[in-house]
């Protein structure tokens, strides 16, 4: 989850638990009630969907990387045995091992390797490999091959995902302004109470400006100064914004 996401989870895990402080604020023939029913499911949901991309991305790195595992250990086999195997024109083989370790290029040399192994089957038998080693190899490229695939298909699924936490914390924000509506008519007459509550709806986000944007913003407009009264711009800070009801 992005932080433009957290933070807005934050929020709404703030208003669920002001709301479960302050029960007395929220009566069910109150909207507010519903709303931040509303809120809570939201939350639930969006747990629900970040532990299954969890699970779904560490699932896929695991079979990626196990049956990646298993082809370069049998290439490996057959390009150390492949230094004793005599080709047509008398000069040994000398199967090498991918250069580069992308995923492309250990499928792109195993299947040389297997065009390699079952021309000369015989011979890297002869020099004690397995009967199987071709049939080994193959199965094992199918395996790696099938494992990227899956991984591009989870790529959809992060997408998904993704979609449906970005829709589930829309509709907790919608319903929060409702609860803001609720909460402060409610609590009119309570300053401190509503202040803690206006500090549970703030979104806090991190805001970077480098060196060099500041001085491109300087340099734009050379003819015009910033008012005495402005704040001084920060290289870093904590930029906070107050939900507000449209």
């Amino acid at each position: 989850m992005t932080r433009h996401l957290r933070v807005r989870l934050e929020m709404l895990l703030r208003v669920r638990d002001f709301g479960k402080a302050h029960p007395e604020l929220f009566p069910e023939s109150l909207a507010g009630f519903k709303a931040l029913t509303a809120v809570i499911s939201a939350i639930e949901k969006i747990e629900s969907l970040t532990t299954e991309r969890l699970t779904a991305v560490r699932q896929t790195r695991r079979d990626q990387a196990a049956r990646r595992a298993v082809i370069l250990d049998r290439m490996r086999s057959i390009a150390r045995t492949s230094r004793r195997v005599i080709g047509p024109a008398g000069a040994p083989l000398r199967l090498r091992m991918p250069r580069k370790q992308s995923d492309l290029s250990v499928v792109a040399e195993a299947r040389t390797h297997l065009a390699d192994a079952e021309a000369y089957h015989d011979q890297f038998v002869s020099l004690g490999l397995p009967d199987g080693c071709v049939t080994d190899l193959r199965q094992a490229l199918d395996a790696f091959e099938g494992a990227l695939a899956d991984r591009r298909l989870g790529r959809g699924g992060v997408m998904r995902v993704e979609s449906g936490i970005h829709d589930a914390l829309t509709k907790g924000a919608d319903a929060a302004q409702t609860l803001d509506l609720v909460v402060r008519n409610r609590i009119v007459d309570d300053p401190g109470l509503l202040a803690e509550w206006e500090r549970h709806l703030r979104i806090v986000e991190g805001i970077r400006r480098t060196k060099r944007a500041t001085t491109a913003e300087a340099t734009a407009a050379p003819g015009v100064t910033a008012p005495a009264s402005a704040p001084e711009a920060k290289p870093t800070g904590e930029g906070s914004t107050l939900l507000k009801v449209v």
